[in-house]
């Protein structure tokens, strides 16, 4: 659910999936205690958590107000596709 998300919010929202195992700094520094835990952040600064399994809808709502408006993604639709989209390569960054 997370990867369609990203896609369906490329442009206004950066998903970004980290490994607790290979990063443990990462748990303590964000105080994740629960997996998982989607955590957004706003130059920097937490703004807000989810922890623990989640509906698609409440997911939807904690995002929302971090994305464009409606009107914006109208206009932006058929310009620019998330990397990887449609067949697309592109090489890393």
């Amino acid at each position: 659910m997370m990867d369609e998300l990203a896609s369906e919010y490329w442009g206004d929202v950066a998903f970004v999936r980290v490994d607790l195992d290979k990063n443990g700094d990462a748990r303590d520094l964000w105080g994740v205690t629960v997996l998982p835990t989607m955590i957004i952040t706003k130059h920097a600064l937490e703004v807000a958590r989810i922890e623990g399994a989640a509906t698609r809808g409440e997911l939807l709502e904690t995002l929302a107000p971090y994305a464009a408006s409606p009107e914006e993604k109208v206009r932006r639709e058929g310009h620019t596709h998330p990397p990887g989209a449609h067949g697309e390569h592109r090489p890393p960054v």
